[in-house]
């Protein structure tokens, strides 16, 4: 084998086992992260989780509250500003006082301790519409963030995909270049033992001599074909392992600049627009029944042109920047004595290999650019399609104020009113959020399609680009770049001008 050839082909296989050994270690510490990112995740969940179903006990306490004045008011303040410093100072959520989440929940309770007001209709305005609607967010939440982390294991497992891949191409590569190390030991054995029947043959008895020269030279044709072969196969297999190379490095590249962001975008779709429309049904019921608490209307206004989902995920990354900073790009290991880290194409028939590969994958480019871009279209008219299902103005109630006063009035009882017209409302409600979530898995299931076929798309060029460098193509004719995905207005921020012509507005009115 190659190890009894010569002591100097013993230290390359020790060194190519050294090789193996420290790319599993790196694969490991990158499984690592991604298991490290999404136990982030699942811990954000459950911070939110536990914020919003606080937030949904809390408006059942106002509304069993709301009767007894600001006495009891001033007691629920007490009894949350408790469990509010204790989410502040979450220790598996740093900096939670910096959430859009955690700042609308304090500025609740801040108008809450200013409240002074207790009328019946504000107890089942909060009872009948606000904490239903925190139990809804959670649960959308829920299985959202459920679909995004399968969007993210996926893409994990792609990366992955690609570095185990990289694995086989670089043993293959380093089993290669140790077969034509060992065939050119035996060449080199080969030569060594013609030129010393030579030297006998000069210096003694030529008898015999020449026979055994016929022998030694086709030993050493035969060995010095089986050389051009393994070097040829070595060849081979190093532009393979360096594409593959180029290939993994783009994967992960990508997922950690455009997939990861995006997913998080993802996870917070519609999130804080639903967050933004209870504030806004509590500012209208607060406003409806009281104009003289502009102060703390003008505060409540404030915290809701806060409600910037991308402040909150730049505050998640900025916090855990370990798990979601990208790691270094993987580097080619080069076999001992091999000086070349690129593609190269210096023999004919790589050099036609490397042609045909290059325009399969210009065809395999230009078809997948054109169905991401279908994609991506398709994916802002679901979009639009979706937001326009849950961002519906359903939080004005002033007419369930007028309602009451036509009842006061009248003496007809404000139950049997509440209970005849709540029924087909309750059913609508129901149509409508399944409808939504129907329109919201189409988006999903398209958002997962467009990543998959731009992380194929990003693989494929980077491979084109390198067998074009190899090739030694003019710049202009190197594949293009990737386009940018066009920039549009954030699916998830709230709008500034929040306040305009009388009544608030979201998401661009």
């Amino acid at each position: 084998m190659l190890q009894q050839i010569n002591p100097q082909l013993n230290r390359s296989f020790r060194n190519k086992k050294d090789v193996l050994i420290d790319f599993e270690s790196k694969t490991k510490e990158l499984r690592v992260q991604f298991t490290e990112q999404l136990r982030l995740m699942d811990t954000r969940l459950e911070w939110e989780s536990a914020v919003l179903l606080e937030l949904n006990e809390f408006y059942r306490r106002r509304a069993e509250i709301e009767e007894q004045y600001s006495k009891d008011l001033k007691k629920l303040f007490s009894s949350r500003v408790e469990k509010l410093h204790m989410l502040e100072r979450h220790r598996s959520v740093p900096g939670a006082s910096s959430y859009s989440l955690f700042k609308f929940y304090k500025t609740v309770l801040g108008i809450t301790h200013s409240q002074s007001v207790n009328h019946g209709v504000v107890a089942k305005i909060f009872s009948t519409k606000m904490a239903p609607r925190f139990t809804d967010i959670r649960e959308n939440s829920a299985k959202l963030f459920q679909k995004c982390k399968e969007m993210c294991i996926a893409g994990q497992d792609e990366v992955m995909e690609n570095v185990r891949q990289i694995g086989q191409s670089l043993r293959t590569y380093q089993i290669a270049y140790g077969q034509a190390a060992q065939a050119e030991a035996k060449l080199l054995a080969a030569k060594d033992d013609r030129r010393r029947l030579e030297e006998a043959g000069q210096s003694g008895s030529a008898s015999g001599v020449e026979k055994r020269l016929k022998q030694l030279d086709k030993t050493v044709e035969r060995r010095r074909e089986k050389y051009d072969s393994t070097k040829h196969k070595a060849l081979r297999e190093r532009n393979d392992y360096l594409l593959q190379l180029e290939s993994a490095n783009a994967c992960l590249r990508k997922y950690f600049s455009d997939d990861m962001p995006d997913i998080l975008d993802c996870m917070a779709c519609g999130f804080h627009n639903s967050l933004a429309r209870a504030a806004m049904m509590h500012l209208n019921t607060e406003d409806t029944m009281k104009q003289r608490q502009e102060s703390f209307v003008r505060l409540f206004m404030d915290t809701m042109s806060q409600l910037d989902a991308k402040q909150d995920k730049l505050h998640f990354l900025q916090t855990s920047q370990l798990a979601f900073t990208e790691p270094k790009a993987l580097k080619f290991v080069a076999h001992k004595g091999d000086p070349i880290n690129q593609v190269c194409a210096n023999q004919s028939d790589v050099l036609n290999e490397l042609e045909s590969r290059y325009n399969n994958l210009q065809t395999l480019i230009k078809n997948t650019g054109l169905e991401s871009d279908e994609l991506w279209k398709t994916l802002e008219a679901a979009e639009q399609s979706w937001l326009s299902e849950i961002s519906v103005s359903d939080y004005y109630v002033n007419e369930m104020f007028c309602q009451a006063m036509k009842e006061s009035q009248s003496g007809i009882s404000g139950d049997f009113a509440a209970d005849s017209s709540q029924q087909p409302e309750q059913r609508n409600a129901d149509t409508d959020k399944k409808r939504a979530w129907e329109n919201g898995e189409f988006y999903l299931g398209k958002f997962a399609e467009y990543m998959r076929k731009n992380c194929q798309l990003t693989r494929s060029r980077a491979r084109a680009a390198a067998i074009s460098r190899a090739l030694g193509r003019e710049s202009g004719m190197a594949p293009p770049p990737l386009p940018t995905k066009p920039r549009k207005k954030s699916i998830i921020k709230v709008n500034a001008q929040l306040i305009g012509s009388g009544k608030p507005k979201l998401f661009g009115g």
